[in-house]
């Protein structure tokens, strides 16, 4: 681990030993703090600020919801932090739930895809009623704007 995360590491009070984790766009990490197991969320390079806060503002409305869906619980406030080529990013830091990545769960069980499916229902039930201007922006996973795809078609094999 490079030396810039672990100043990001120190900045929130992280114990030395973060464990990288799979991500879209963005560095996550499994770490701990003085209380236990937590993710750290270091964001990509340019990404809006309002963008982390709308995170923040839909786990929290979930939470109060739904109070037993199993959701992170969202630690002190996201800080700007400086990674190794001096560039800006937003780094926040959520309470990690217990388990693992679903990528490292095998085999992965029809009940592990009900239970999953049973939470991804919750939460959508959840978040009836959150609202936030950036929700109004294309999305590359809302299958009604699907079609961009279809350029990229040729990349796929047969």
């Amino acid at each position: 681990m490079g030396g810039w995360l672990e100043n990001v590491a120190e900045r929130f009070g992280l114990t030395p030993g973060m464990e990288q984790l799979d991500g879209e766009y963005d560095l996550n990490f499994r770490a701990a703090d003085g209380t236990g197991p937590v993710i750290l969320k270091i964001m990509r390079q340019g990404c809006d600020a309002a963008y982390v806060g709308m995170q923040v503002a839909a786990i929290r409305h979930a939470a109060g919801a739904d109070p037993a869906l199993p959701l992170p619980e969202v630690t002190g406030a996201p800080r700007e932090v400086t990674d190794d080529k001096g560039a800006a990013r937003i780094a926040w830091v959520q309470r990690a739930l217990p388990g693992r990545p679903l990528g490292g769960a095998a085999p992965q069980s029809l009940d592990l895809m009900r239970d999953l499916g049973r939470g991804a229902g919750r939460l959508s039930a959840a978040l009836r009623g959150f609202d936030h201007p950036l929700l109004d922006r294309a999305q590359k996973w809302r299958l009604v704007e699907g079609g961009w795809i279809a350029a990229h078609l040729g990349l796929l094999p047969e």
